[in-house]
């Protein structure tokens, strides 16, 4: 009696006929005219255009508000430690206020209308400093947003590190300290308010701290951003 083969064992993850991968698969590719560069320091990463995101779970689950989106949200204000190093020589610690929110992405499960509870539920977070006048409300919203689209596989294949050139997974060099203090430079020239510049050096500082941006180009971009702020006063 013939023997049957046995088939070759599919890693549930990689099985196309797995059903809970359905809304993954459906929304983790992004396309190159939908994702953009950003550099900071010398760390190099791709962000995803968040409209397109509201675009992909409007198609979904119809009009943001009707059966789908944000809520339960908790705002929180904290003080935690910065340095100044406007002086290089003596940098300074200081208190900076933090805004963080907490908030809850409602989605409807697969085959149930979209006006009709109970819902699917997911609770994300996030915080950033607080500048007057800096859209910091907005940002954390959308931030929190996306990680919250993330968890379902939205953009899977950006934040699980494909690059574009055939998704390869390769990650790219880090920036030297001219190429690094460039960028920043070109950011720097293109603030067009006081608000924007204290930012600036808000994220300057923070990817010093962090070794994101070389130390050896702190100064000069804090000699840049305060050239810039003389610029703007004035106009």
């Amino acid at each position: 009696m013939p023997t049957k083969s046995k088939a070759k064992p599919v890693n549930v993850w990689d099985d196309p006929d797995n059903v809970n991968l359905c809304l993954w698969n459906k929304v983790a590719e992004v396309p190159s005219d939908k994702k953009y560069p950003v550099r900071i320091g010398g760390l190099e990463f791709t962000a995803i255009v968040a409209q397109w995101q509201l675009k992909q779970a409007t198609a979904l689950w119809g009009g943001m508000g009707c059966g789908w989106g944000m809520r339960n949200f908790v705002w929180t204000r904290f003080e935690a430690t910065a340095i100044d190093r406007s002086d290089r020589s003596n940098p300074v610690t200081h208190w900076e206020l933090q805004l963080m929110l907490e908030a809850t992405l409602y989605y409807p499960p697969p085959g149930l209308a979209d006006d009709e509870p109970p819902w699917c539920e997911i609770t994300q977070a996030a915080d950033m400093p607080f500048v007057p006048n800096g859209d910091t409300v907005k940002k954390l919203i959308t931030r929190v947003r996306s990680k919250a689209l993330s968890c379902l596989g939205f953009g899977a294949d950006v934040y699980m590190g494909f690059d574009d050139q055939g998704y390869t997974g390769q990650k790219k060099a880090p920036e030297g300290v001219e190429a690094a203090k460039s960028n920043y430079l070109k950011r720097i020239a293109a603030v067009t308010s006081l608000a924007q510049i204290m930012d600036m050096q808000i994220q300057i500082d923070r990817s010093i701290e962090s070794g994101l941006c070389p130390e050896e180009a702190g100064q000069d971009l804090t000699d840049a951003l305060e050239r810039r702020r003389e610029q703007l006063r004035d106009q």
